[in-house]
């Protein structure tokens, strides 16, 4: 009896994942990082990653005169990107306690990744002064330390 082989890891899409007959030289090395389920034993492994390793992210809209949402939550030590959008003029957001001082242009996505290192409450605020209700715009990012 051969064995079916799925090819493809089946959330990350990499090629060099193969089944346990499969030879690959790359196969020891990926085991590590992803994980094999066996539908029936011996005849369709199929591998896939871990899905706690992937990255959080939060989309946060600014507007005259505000983020969307207002506030997030993250925990001490965790990765987490931020996609930044602005919706009307040119924006930025300014977190120095979580090292954020980013410009966000209308029609583009800015990315941030930042991982924590302390607990609190850290309110950050759009830093391109953007009409009359400017200050108004405030981002509050709560770290917590559940783990």
């Amino acid at each position: 009896m051969s064995v079916l082989q799925l090819n493809k890891c089946v959330f990350c899409q990499v090629e060099s994942h193969t089944g346990r007959e499969g030879g690959s030289q790359d196969y020891e090395a990926v085991q590590s990082e992803c994980r094999s389920l066996d539908i029936a034993p011996f005849l369709f492994p199929i591998n896939f990653c871990h899905a706690q390793d992937a990255t959080r992210s939060f989309e946060i809209h600014a507007k005259r005169f505000a983020f969307s949402p207002t506030e997030i939550t993250v925990k001490k030590g965790e990765t987490v990107k931020l996609m930044l959008t602005s919706d009307d003029v040119t924006h930025s957001l300014v977190i120095p306690d979580v090292n954020i001082k980013e410009t966000i242009t209308e029609g583009h996505t800015t990315e941030v990744t930042i991982t924590p290192t302390k607990t609190g409450d850290f309110k950050g605020k759009c830093g391109h002064f953007c009409g009359s209700g400017h200050g108004s715009m405030i981002l509050t990012v709560h770290v917590t330390d559940d783990q």
